[in-house]
């Protein structure tokens, strides 16, 4: 949301008079600065200044706005789609997004979403739609405001974000990684990490290998791992797979199990753990659970968090440049054997991960959970795959 707040803080601006508008007139192609996104709107439209060269601005007589959002992906990029939500609740205090049902997606465009909604500009009521989606290079969001979003105005703005075309400058990949069955597999153990940061889990690291995102991850190592270079990823590895986070849950939740939690009804241990310790009501529910998981599978309850993150961490590695792609893919099935001697399918693999992330956050990984479905609908996901898939060395 930092990146982006003088983009969006202008984008505010740009949206602010509006008001009903008509259509018609011929088509005309409107590009972005950078000439990297491309939209159709009616000759009614006029272009905008945006002052970001991967987005678009029109303005229809003064009655209407629509503005394309780009935001690249170089390795860190994350999509803006929280801030653009939070701007429609304050600056036009929009209560409610109504989902679009099947909505339009442009083409190369994946994980498309589209909402109408109803909000005010100053005294003026206000109709619109928004729309969001990813490409592999970049993250989108294209929004629509008007006084009344009738009937008309909808067909049109859709086939405008229909229209929507996208050129892409080249991207270098020093990667050979060919993309087998025991990749995707091996990629999925950490999709729901990829589909969070907009990256493509069909390829091994996410995101074509070249300096700019190697750069990224580097920063990235430093910052979460306080790793720099090959003897201090082995340490973190080894931190993961001899401690981590199940290593301390494990001793938290024995000191629950001898404090009395045992002899608690399962029903009973949420509001038990509230008046005993300090904790809020939604802690207390988050520690409950945890400890029924505990009770059914030990520390394994929650290892996935940190067996995906190792999974992750080692293709980071690889990005960096700190593992060479055979070092990176033969520990990553080393990894894959340990996953796979405590799970038994995908479903009880992602529960110990996103239970793992309870534990490590304190909250329930909502975001997490709706992105694991999400992935799943997608054509040639990795969870397709058989779980006791035969992983084959390629390389």
């Amino acid at each position: 949301m930092k990146r982006n707040g003088q983009r969006l803080a202008w984008f505010a601006v740009f949206l602010t008079a509006v008001c009903l508008a008509g259509c018609g007139g011929r088509l005309e192609k409107f590009t972005s600065q950078d000439g990297t996104a491309g939209i159709t709107l009616t000759s009614e439209w006029e272009g905008q200044e945006t002052r970001t060269g991967g987005w678009i601005g029109a303005v229809k007589g003064g009655k209407a706005s629509a503005v394309v959002m780009q935001t690249v992906k170089d390795g860190g990029g994350r999509t803006d789609t929280e801030a653009v939500q939070e701007m429609l609740k304050t600056d036009y205090q929009v209560e409610n997004l109504e989902k679009v049902e099947n909505p339009v997606v442009p083409e190369g465009m994946t994980r498309v979403k589209a909402f109408t909604f109803h909000g005010t500009a100053g005294d003026t009521e206000v109709e619109g739609y928004w729309s969001y989606g990813q490409t592999v290079y970049a993250f989108y969001s294209f929004l629509y405001v008007t006084e009344k979003l009738d009937k008309n105005a909808l067909e049109e703005i859709q086939t405008a974000w229909g229209s929507f075309e996208e050129h892409a400058p080249e991207t270098a990949n020093r990667s050979a990684v060919e993309v087998t069955d025991t990749i995707l597999w091996l990629n999925g153990t950490h999709a729901v990490r990829s589909a969070l940061q907009g990256w493509d889990y069909n390829l091994f690291g996410g995101m074509p290998a070249n300096e700019d995102t190697g750069q990224t991850r580097r920063e990235i190592l430093k910052e979460e791992w306080d790793v720099t270079d090959k003897a201090s990823a082995e340490e973190a590895l080894r931190w993961l797979a001899e401690e981590g986070h199940h290593g301390a849950f494990e001793q938290e939740m024995e000191t629950l199990k001898n404090g009395g939690l045992s002899d608690i009804a399962e029903t009973e241990r949420a509001s038990y753990l509230y008046g005993k310790y300090d904790l809020t009501e939604s802690g207390a529910q988050v520690y409950a659970e945890l400890y029924t998981g505990y009770v059914q599978n030990g520390a394994d309850a929650v290892r996935a968090w940190d067996d995906s993150r190792a999974m992750a961490l080692v293709e980071d590695c690889y990005m960096a440049g700190y593992y060479t792609e055979t070092e990176a893919l033969d520990k990553s099935m080393e990894i894959a054997g340990r996953i796979r001697s405590a799970y038994g399918s995908w479903d009880a693999f992602i529960d110990s991960y996103l239970l793992g992330y309870a534990y490590h956050t304190g909250e329930e990984g909502i975001r997490e959970r709706e992105a694991y479905g999400e992935v799943k609908e997608e054509a040639g996901n990795p969870y397709l795959l058989d779980w006791n898939l035969t992983l084959e060395k390629s390389w």
